[in-house]
């Protein structure tokens, strides 16, 4: 039996029903495991390819070692009012979750914490490490995520890249259509990069978001890549894959000239226009000349749609067609005032960047129409 903060055990809860794969047959796998020492209290999950454990002050009266299915434990924690919650485990291997509060309590079946499969632990001493800031991550990670293929079976695309040396951290995604590039200033003292598959890329995107304010530390070990904040690990196998030449498709920021557009206007009409565009393809067109970018959709079945932005533009009449939620995917993830689109002519692809300063290019391969 122990007793611990809602506050500390709901969020250690929470992360672990993110790894646990609740659609197992093996029931271990969609399971959290609840182990106490004196004075605290570990939850882990896994699913084998992806792992949590989270650490936390607790009273311990007497030490449990004992596996529920996570979803309904963190359900069930969280209908508790707040205040200090008690665990309990009987003979029978059921979880008794009450809250000292009130009245209200809950009752789980559970199994041995022993039948539970191992979670990978943090080398002592890693050859490579990584330390930045949880907000620069967290930056980058909602910068990309959008762009991840969802095609498990093409590896190197079903991750996003982390690089890191003297000039900074980037991450990199990209699903064959469209590619998104983010960088951060922070320099390392070593070199190394590594695919981070989709969905430890979302796990880490919560997780990052709830400690912004600490530091990160990622830790490369034989087969599992750890990434440590707070008190939580969040590990997951170490992708052996390729990831494709990037920079390769990314144009010179000096191969055409831009339109500079305020970014929320731009994405409203994108957005806009777009209920006008085909089903099949949900393109746009986009149109730099003068002073505006025209944005047009049309589709026999829908009619069409018509807009314009004001912009800065001073190069030549350029139409290029997209895919308008690609396009919005990229405007949406700046918080920037204003954005420089460009594209050189129909056949290349549209690039968009911020107008002032750097750190991010979002690439979006062109479409005919």
């Amino acid at each position: 039996m122990l007793t611990i903060p809602r506050s500390s055990l709901l969020p250690m809860l929470l992360a672990a029903r993110g790894v646990a794969d609740g659609k197992a047959a093996d029931k271990r796998l969609a399971a959290v495991l609840m182990r106490s020492e004196p004075g605290k209290l570990t939850a882990s999950a896994t699913d084998l390819y992806l792992a949590f454990t989270s650490t936390s002050a607790a009273d311990v009266q007497l030490a449990i070692n004992i596996a529920v299915p996570a979803a309904e434990m963190a359900e069930r924690v969280g209908k508790l009012p707040d205040g200090s919650v008690e665990l309990a485990v009987d003979a029978q291997c059921r979880v008794t979750v009450r809250s000292l509060s009130g009245s209200r309590r809950f009752t789980l079946p559970g199994m041995p914490g022993a039948d539970m499969p191992a979670v990978p632990s943090v080398p002592e001493a890693p050859s490579r490490k990584l330390q930045a800031p949880a907000s620069t991550l967290a930056l980058l990670a909602s910068r990309v995520a959008h762009s991840v293929s969802s095609d498990t079976t093409r590896a190197h695309v079903n991750s996003a890249l982390l690089e890191y040396d003297a000039r900074g951290i980037r991450m990199v995604s990209t699903d064959g259509h469209r590619l998104s590039f983010a960088e951060g200033s922070n320099a390392c003292d070593s070199a190394d990069s590594m695919l981070i598959p989709q969905r430890a890329l979302g796990e880490l995107r919560k997780l990052l978001e709830r400690y912004a304010s600490e530091q990160v530390t990622i830790v490369r070990g034989e087969a599992w890549v750890h990434i440590c904040v707070a008190a939580g690990v969040l590990s997951h196998k170490q992708v052996s894959a390729e990831f494709p030449p990037y920079r390769q498709v990314i144009p010179h920021e000096s191969a055409c000239t831009p339109a500079r557009v305020n970014r929320e206007l731009l994405l409203d009409s994108v957005r806009s226009v777009a209920v006008a565009a085909e089903d099949k393809t949900g393109s746009v067109r986009l149109t730099m000349g003068g002073n505006a970018i025209r944005v047009q959709a049309a589709s026999a079945a829908l009619g069409d749609g018509l807009d314009e932005v004001p912009c800065v533009y001073g190069g030549p009449d350029v139409t290029v067609g997209g895919r308008a939620a690609y396009l919005a995917d990229a405007l949406a993830c700046l918080d920037c005032d204003e954005v420089n689109v460009s594209a050189a002519h129909e056949l290349d692809p549209i690039v968009v960047r911020p107008a002032a300063g750097a750190g991010y290019v979002g690439v979006i391969m062109p479409v005919r129409l």
